[in-house]
C-alpha cells in the first residue's frame, strides 16, 4: 500500500512539474530590485530593470529576450552586448564586456576586471 502511494504521489508530482511549460524554451532573466515587461512595436519581448550594489552604483538593463540581445547603462556609459550560452544563469558579452547573474549574483566585467557586482 506504501508503494502505490508513494508511486501516485511520484507521478502526480511528475505531472504537475511538467504543466505550463507548453513547450516552450523558458527564458532566463536576471532577479534585479526593479523589472517591468513588456512587448515593444516590432512584437519584440523586453524586460527592463535596475539593481543598485551596496556601493551606490546603479546598472540599467534592457534585455530583448527575443532578439537575444541587452543594452546595460552604467556610469553614462551604453553598453551593447548579445546572449551567449551558459550552462545554468544569464550571460551577455561583447569584445569588452561580460555580464553574468547567477543565483541572484549580478556581475558586470571591462576586460576582465569586476566594475559592478551586486548580490541578492
Amino acid at each position: 500500500m506504501k508503494r502505490h502511494l508513494f508511486a501516485i504521489a511520484l507521478v502526480t508530482g511528475l505531472i504537475l512539474s511538467s504543466c505550463g511549460e507548453n513547450g516552450k524554451k523558458e527564458r532566463m532573466r536576471p532577479a534585479p530590485a526593479e523589472i517591468s515587461s513588456s512587448i515593444d512595436s516590432e512584437g519584440n519581448e523586453i524586460v527592463d530593470s535596475k539593481v543598485t550594489n551596496k556601493k551606490g552604483e546603479t546598472l540599467s538593463m534592457r534585455f530583448n529576450n527575443t532578439k537575444g540581445t541587452a543594452t546595460f547603462l552604467i556610469d553614462g556609459a551604453t553598453i551593447e552586448m548579445t546572449t551567449d550560452s551558459a550552462a545554468s544563469g544569464v550571460r551577455y558579452s561583447n569584445d569588452h564586456y561580460e555580464f553574468t547573474e547567477w543565483h541572484g549574483e549580478i556581475t558586470l566585467k571591462k576586460d576582465g576586471k569586476v566594475i559592478f557586482k551586486h548580490k541578492k
